[in-house]
């Protein structure tokens, strides 16, 4: 898993009704500064992604041509020219057994003689070799690194409050999705899918200290946060 924490333990401000309500409500203005790092994290997530180098200073090693090949042959366009490919290889060991009478694919289907039908075959099969190495071309040159389904950069969100207060995060899935957590002040936040934590460890998530410009607007959305609890106590009845 990787994750960032930070934590509000204590507000300096006078005592009285804003101290008490700063206090109470201490859980959103961590809220509010962990929502800024991860839109941080995230725009930082898509810099990396395109090759790159972050607002976080990290940049992402390439994928492997094994890695881009694995990943264009999981998609049904790759599945499609190896499942046709295998049924050519399986007819042009019928057709050398003698097992498959070769004959033409258009009109009446006429016999030919084997030489020609295997050469032909093979011929069809280098083709769509060419077609699915092309597919693995095309995906070196324009893949995103971290961004093959899409469910962890998806996972970076920093879910809802249900009507109890009761912090959900999406997706609920048993994969295991975003992180964002809430508790005392302390905000704990990152990426929390099953492999997160493989990723991270080659390709980092979050930077070791929290950049200097993430940190200002982190602090801005906190003060922010903090200012609008104090309006409304001031002005409420």
């Amino acid at each position: 898993m990787a994750r960032w924490r930070a934590m509000f333990p204590s507000l300096r401000v006078r005592t009285g009704i804003v101290a008490d309500a700063l206090k109470a409500r201490v859980d959103e203005i961590a809220m509010a500064a962990g929502i800024s790092v991860l839109g941080n994290a995230q725009q930082a997530y898509e810099e990396k992604s395109r090759h790159g180098t972050g607002s976080d200073g990290i940049q992402w090693k390439d994928l492997s041509s094994k890695t881009l090949e694995a990943r264009v042959r999981r998609r049904a366009p790759a599945q499609r020219i190896v499942a046709e490919r295998a049924a050519l290889a399986q007819e042009i060991r019928g057709i050398l057994s003698g097992g498959i009478t070769p004959r033409t694919r258009k009109g009446k289907g006429k016999v030919v003689p084997k030489e020609k039908a295997v050469f032909q075959l093979r011929q069809v099969r280098a083709a769509l070799k060419r077609k699915l190495d092309n597919l693995v071309i095309q995906e070196m040159s324009s893949y995103q690194i971290g961004v093959d389904t899409g469910l962890q950069r998806s996972a970076a969100a920093p879910g809802f409050a249900d009507p109890h207060r009761v912090w959900k995060q999406i997706p609920p899935d048993d994969l295991g999705g975003n992180l964002f957590e809430i508790d005392a002040g302390a905000v704990v936040l990152g990426y929390d899918r099953e492999y997160s934590s493989y990723f991270d460890y080659a390709r980092p998530l979050f930077p070791d200290q929290l950049p200097d410009p993430w940190r200002e607007d982190a602090e801005k959305a906190a003060g922010e946060a903090a200012t609008e609890i104090v309006r409304d106590v001031l002005t409420s009845d």
